[in-house]
């Protein structure tokens, strides 16, 4: 069996981090989205930035949104299973 070494409030802060900010940055997404969508603003850099927004940027945010969150979920299993092993309540 591997051994798992782990400090669990480390391990703890580290998840309610990510948990944090992946609201976060969902919520400036989804700010900068409505932003976006809300103002008057025509020229060619705001054509360009709307399309590097839309095809680049925002694609891009949204894997690191999705891979904070994938960690956050992996980290409490794990912290879960270990304090479960451990004879530890959560």
């Amino acid at each position: 069996m591997p051994s798992v070494n782990l400090d669990i409030e480390s391990l703890q802060n580290t998840q309610q981090v990510f948990v944090v900010q992946s609201e976060n940055l969902q919520q400036l997404m989804n700010t900068v989205n409505n932003q976006l969508a809300n103002t008057i603003w025509e020229s060619p850099a705001a054509s360009a930035f709307r399309a590097t927004w839309a095809e680049s940027y925002y694609p891009n945010l949204q894997k690191v949104y999705e891979g904070m969150t994938q960690f956050q979920q992996l980290v409490l299993q794990q912290l879960q299973r270990y304090m479960e092993n451990e004879g530890l309540s959560s």
